[in-house]
């Protein structure tokens, strides 16, 4: 993947294109023509067209000492490397969609045991009935629902994790290596609000609903 964008930066400089890195678009004026897009840095650009091509940030939890262990212990991806990770050990998978259950099922091939949870009454309603039944079969697999991530500890790496039952309180602690928080992406489009349609969650509508 690094190559193949390493490749594309040079073929835009090829063609003419003027680089700058790294700058973060902090406000767009759509009102006047050329646009006008303001910089964190304090500059500006003027431009006819803006594509927008910003992606999106992983969301995270509110515990405390997560981002201690981020690109360590804390993960948002579950994929052969990090599942090379969690040999002989258990593992925490936060969510309670398709990525979560995706997540869950795959690790089950690799850690010892999988604690997934769930801060709703149940998995989601969109989430695959493959996956459910997965889930529900397999002996590695511990659903925990209504439930959060409350605590985290170690030293310079993860060793533990409690997560407690929204109603009745009650409290489960575990050695755990690894956290996979997996509860969805939200949008950088921030700073396109008031000038492009977007949706309840901030993605940019396209088609014919932006258009009315």
């Amino acid at each position: 993947g690094q190559a193949l964008a390493g490749r594309a930066q040079v073929q835009a400089q090829k063609f003419g294109a003027t680089l700058a890195v790294p700058y973060s678009a902090q406000q767009l004026c759509c009102e006047e023509r050329p646009f006008r897009l303001y910089l964190e840095c304090g500059n500006q650009v003027r431009a006819k067209s803006i594509v927008v091509a910003t992606g999106a940030r992983y969301r995270s939890i509110d515990t405390d000492n997560l981002d201690k262990y981020e690109g360590q212990n804390v993960h948002y991806a579950a994929t052969a490397i990090e599942a090379r990770l969690c040999g002989s050990s258990e593992v925490v998978v936060i969510g309670g969609g398709n990525s979560a259950g995706q997540a869950a099922v795959f690790l089950s091939q690799h850690a010892d045991n999988v604690h997934m949870l769930v801060r709703g009454p149940q998995l989601a309603a969109s989430m695959s009935d493959y996956l459910v039944g997965r889930i529900h079969a397999s002996p590695k697999i511990t659903l925990y629902q209504n439930t959060e991530l409350c605590e985290i500890g170690g030293d310079e790496t993860l060793r533990r994790a409690a997560w407690r039952h929204r109603e009745t309180g009650e409290v489960t602690s575990r050695d755990i290596a690894h956290i996979f928080v997996m509860i969805g992406a939200a949008p950088n489009t921030d700073w396109l609000d008031g000038c492009l349609a977007l949706d309840d969650k901030g993605f940019v509508l396209t088609g014919k609903t932006a258009e009315a």
